[in-house]
């Protein structure tokens, strides 16, 4: 389908059914589950995608050139990674050193939300969130804490820790790649407002979370059942293996010394990937069965749903309008504004997938501004970020039920306060 014109495209007949399509799958997204149906949020976006390329909205061909495989690759390498951190037992010593018995629990969410923003900055949002969630539920059942303000506080955090890096989320992976910034750049730029937020949203949780101690508020049927499904699930090993652990985090390291150099950063991953497979304690089997190819498969779809909705040229038509309205993108504050919005609408990654194409200037500032207010505009809905899927989906599976509005009371001031921030920022440096 030719997107040259996006006027054109616009008035095709076949626009409406793209855009019901688009609605609907977002819709369902949000909603997470479809009546009648055992269908999750990633069965839910490869059934759009699967729409969308039935109906032509999007060929084939564009489908998988348009695909950010450089982003997946880089993932999945990081998933190997992590999957080899967690058979080691190094996860659950770092998840049990983070939920300790002898401290405060304003404290303990406080050093859950530190470690999950640090983690989170070197491994990705998406695979600290996929990893710590289930160990951390234990836990704090363990601890008689209620869940829900914890598992809650380390997505936030989670989300907020990954602006500070190029890895830390795949959008960011997307505009570095896209804009040529270096590590050390991003990371300086971003560190300040990061810690500020960080510290802000722990007082949100305190404030407005609700009570941190006794398990929830459930009879001793459903406490029961969280045990049962926890002992079900397949938990993560606590005995630590010394070699599995430094194998693991010598490879982390590499990734990010690498990252640091002039090489490709998908080809690096990779090949680290690669040579951490090349072991005779973990079989490959072991390693892969670790991987989330569901989350994989996610951002594959929803770029391909995405895509297909652009091709109706009505994302070219929204930005012409807000530059007659007097918004410019290329102005920071308003371009922050304007991320925050956008992510929420169509989820962080294609909003930035989007952005990059239709601001005219994009310049490696525009870049970072870019990547932290995408990232910010995560934690306002469960549909803002993938992590915030990860982690409903997680954390049910562990007997942990956060609900779209659950999330929504503390997301959605969080995300304004954090945008706040982030202007004020943005307006200091210039």
């Amino acid at each position: 389908m030719d997107t040259s014109n996006p006027t054109i495209i616009a008035d095709r007949p076949d626009t409406i059914i793209t855009m019901i399509v688009f609605v609907l799958t977002y819709i369902a997204l949000a909603v997470g589950w479809i009546p009648g149906l055992r269908i999750d949020r990633t069965g839910i976006a490869l059934v759009g995608a699967a729409a969308m390329l039935v109906i032509g909205a999007i060929g084939f061909k564009q489908a998988m050139t348009e695909t950010d495989w450089s982003t997946i690759i880089v993932l999945l390498s990081l998933m190997v990674i992590v999957a080899q951190l967690t058979e080691s037992g190094l996860i659950s010593k770092l998840a049990n050193r983070i939920v300790p018995h002898d401290m405060s629990p304003k404290m303990t969410l406080g050093l859950i939300m530190a470690a999950s923003a640090s983690t989170s900055a070197l491994i990705t949002n998406d695979v600290a969130v996929l990893a710590f969630i289930p160990i951390l539920v234990m836990r704090l059942h363990e601890r008689r804490l209620r869940a829900i303000p914890f598992v809650l506080g380390c997505t936030f955090a989670a989300n907020i820790g990954s602006a500070a890096t190029i890895i830390g989320n795949p959008q960011n992976m997307i505009i570095a790649e896209a804009l040529d910034i270096h590590f050390l750049e991003h990371l300086a730029w971003a560190i300040v407002p990061v810690v500020i937020v960080l510290f802000m949203v722990w007082l949100v949780i305190l404030l407005m979370g609700g009570p941190l101690e006794e398990a929830r508020d459930t009879v001793e049927e459903e406490k029961a059942a969280v045990v049962d499904v926890t002992n079900r699930s397949r938990r993560a090993p606590t005995r630590l293996r010394p070699i599995g652990a430094s194998l693991g985090v010598i490879a982390l390291v590499a990734i990010i010394v690498l990252f640091i150099m002039p090489f490709s950063r998908p080809v690096s991953a990779l090949c680290i990937a690669g040579i951490l497979l090349l072991n005779r304690v973990y079989s490959t089997d072991t390693i892969l069965s670790r991987v989330d190819w569901s989350l994989l498969v996610l951002i594959v779809s929803l770029g391909i749903v995405v895509t297909a909705f652009a091709n109706t040229g009505l994302p070219g038509r929204s930005v012409a309008s807000l530059e007659s309205a007097g918004i410019e993108l290329q102005v920071g504050w308003q371009l922050a504004i304007a991320t925050v919005v956008l992510s929420n609408l169509v989820n962080n990654i294609p909003a930035v997938l989007l952005l990059i194409k239709v601001i005219p200037s994009s310049t490696q500032e525009i870049g970072l501004i870019l990547a932290v207010a995408s990232t910010f505009a995560g934690n306002f809905i469960v549909i803002g970020s993938l992590a915030n899927m990860i982690m409903v989906r997680q954390a049910q599976e562990h007997g942990v039920s956060i609900s779209f509005w659950r999330h929504a009371r503390l997301g959605i001031p969080i995300t304004i306060l954090s945008t706040l921030i982030l202007v004020a920022w943005i307006l200091i440096v210039g």
